[in-house]
This record gives C-alpha cells, structure tokens and sequence, in this order.
C-alpha cells in the first residue's frame, strides 16, 4: 500500500488581503473568503473520506494556517492540530507585520530578488533555507509517522518545497511551484516503492470561486 502525504495551503488570508508580511508574530488568520475556503476544503475531506486513516492534522505556527487546520480537524473528528515550524512560509524577519510598501521604502529593491540564496531583507529567510527546512520535516515526518496517509497544513512554500524534496525537482522551479499553489488547494504525493509520485497538484475542486 503506497504512503499518502496530502499538503493543504491555508484559506485566503487577511494578510494577503491587506498587503502585509506576515509571519509568526502578526498574522491575522484568515478573511472571510478564507474561512469560507477553509470550511469547504473541510467538507469536501469529511464526504469524500480522501484524507485517509490520518490520526492528526498538522499546521504550521501561523494564524493562517490553524484555522485551516482546525476547520479540518473538526469536520474530521480528529484532536486539536499539531503545530510546527517545519511547515511555516518563508520567516520574513524584519519585514514581519510590515505592509509591502513600506517594506519597499524601507529596503529598496536590489539585485534578483528570486535569487535562492539571496537574504532579501533582514532576518529574513532565504528561498534556499526555508526549502530545506520544510523538505527534511517532510521526509522526517512521513518516515516518523506511522500511518498511511499523512495531512500537512502549510503554505504555498510548504507545497513548493516538496517538488525539491520528494520530486527531485531542481530548486531553481521552487519558487515557480510556490506561486502556482491556490488557496485551501490539496497536492498529493504517494511513496510507492521507496520513490515517491505526484498524485495531484493544486486541487481546488471544492472551491466555487
């Protein structure tokens, strides 16, 4: 029987909403179009029973995501999520709680700035080191956990790092699977025999607009 590893992005959020960079320490949760995607995505796992005989959804520390993931949990049966940093967006560091107009007049754009290796703004996470973060809690996480079918609520990072990951994909189309990941979207991945195959990418079937 081949593992099950289902990532989920979280609703819309009020961050992306309102243009800010949002991180641990100021994110918001999600708008209300996001709950809104969050209580679907729940609905749609509960009827269709997909997410398999998982015995625990895990989160990412931000606001954005445990909500997602406790519209899950609910609609699941299952107990409160289980958080971690392993999960989490890129740390925007200085940047955390700024709009991203101020953050442009407060560090004016230079060089590449989908450079992977590149610390664009101070304290800020590299596309590089976020994507190894979450690539190794994958790995560790599916190896560590017991089940079938494992369910991580993340962000549109989370997903893209796991095509480096679990795909073999190279890291410079990181930050293209990251911007083409939607809103309370499910991609799957299935370890069959030791080697791991994308099932689906940004599935939003459950979403009307």
């Amino acid at each position: 029987m081949a593992t099950r590893l289902l990532l989920v992005r979280h609703g819309e959020s009020r961050a992306q909403v309102d243009g800010i960079a949002a991180g641990h320490a100021t994110c918001r949760g999600l708008s209300e179009r996001g709950r809104a995607q969050a209580a679907a995505l729940a609905e749609r796992l509960a009827r269709t029973g997909e997410a398999g005989d998982i015995d625990v959804v895990h989160t990412s520390l931000l606001a954005r995501a445990q909500e997602t993931a406790r519209a899950v949990s609910t609609a699941l049966a299952l107990p409160v999520p289980r958080k971690d940093c392993a999960w989490c967006e890129i740390h925007p560091g200085d940047a955390d709680g700024h709009g991203w107009l101020s953050v442009r007049d407060l560090w004016p754009a230079s060089g590449d700035p989908d450079d992977l290796y590149r610390r664009r703004l101070p304290g800020m996470e590299t596309w590089a080191e976020m994507c190894v973060r979450v690539g190794a809690g994958l790995r560790t996480l599916v190896h560590e956990s017991g089940t079938d079918s494992v369910l991580v609520v993340g962000s549109g990072g989370t997903v893209g790092a796991s095509f480096v990951a679990l795909g073999d994909a190279p890291m410079s189309q990181l930050i293209g699977f990251t911007r083409g990941v939607g809103n309370a979207s499910i991609t799957e991945w299935l370890l069959v025999g030791g080697r791991w195959e994308l099932g689906r990418y940004n599935d939003t079937g459950h979403l009307t607009s």
